[in-house]
């Protein structure tokens, strides 16, 4: 996968993450900040891997902000 090719799939985690996080109704409102560092956090090579395997977003960003959410402050 070309360099282009990962940063397209990469904004399509980020719009994806910013949809499902504006539906997310549990504790306070993610904060940008908050949102970029957990989208930083998802690894190139899991978006390869799903993209590879046809495994949707929803998949790795339900995840990443399950775990996210239970880390205490």
């Amino acid at each position: 996968m070309s360099a282009e090719e990962l940063a397209q799939h990469r904004q399509e985690y980020w719009d994806e993450l910013v949809r499902f996080l504006d539906g997310y109704r549990f504790g306070p409102s993610w904060t940008e900040a908050e949102m970029k560092q957990l989208h930083s956090e998802i690894p190139d090579s899991e978006i390869i891997y799903n993209v590879e395997h046809g495994i949707s977003p929803d998949m790795t960003i339900q995840r990443f902000v399950y775990y996210a959410s239970r880390i205490p402050t």
